[in-house]
């Protein structure tokens, strides 16, 4: 079961340098490849964060990484519009919510956000120490915060610079 946290704030509006080219777009990319690289008996639920949070086509459970589910990444994915603030703590208060619970977290932001939330997601998830992997896109100003929520959980981080990078 992987859980895919997903930054749509109004920092991932921001263009990467080719063409019309935005950070969210580079993020819908990266998320469809990674849903589509599922094997089929593995489960995946994305919540999408900006201002507010809300799972990704209004389906607050796990979806099945089956061909149906992952048809239906396909047409949902490219539908998320960047806008407002970047507000992530909500996001893994959902995702920490599911049940069962999460065999991995996939947290993907540009990491435009307060440091602070570095240890209330830690606190989040200090029970259960589900491996939280950080990725950050384009931006490497969250770089030490990114680092710090993956070293906490026991997962990884990556930084991708996208096309140019």
């Amino acid at each position: 079961r992987f859980a895919y946290i997903v930054d749509v704030s109004g920092s991932m509006d921001a263009g990467v340098g080719v063409g019309s080219l935005k950070r969210v777009d580079l993020l819908k990319g990266e998320l469809g490849k990674s849903i589509e690289a599922l094997l089929e008996n593995a489960f995946f639920f994305v919540t999408m964060f900006s201002t507010d949070s809300k799972p990704l086509g209004g389906r607050l459970e796990w979806v099945s990484a089956s061909d149906a589910g992952k048809q239906w990444a396909r047409r949902t994915v490219p539908l998320m519009q960047a806008e407002g603030s970047t507000e992530p703590v909500n996001a893994f208060k959902m995702v920490f919510s599911l049940r069962p619970k999460p065999d991995a977290i996939y947290f993907m932001t540009d990491g435009e956000f307060n440091e602070e939330y570095a240890a209330v997601i830690a606190r989040m998830n200090g029970e259960w120490r589900i491996p939280i992997h950080c990725i950050t896109l384009v931006s490497r100003e969250g770089e030490k915060t990114m680092k710090k929520i993956a070293a906490d959980s026991g997962g990884t981080y990556t930084h991708f610079a996208g096309p140019g990078g």
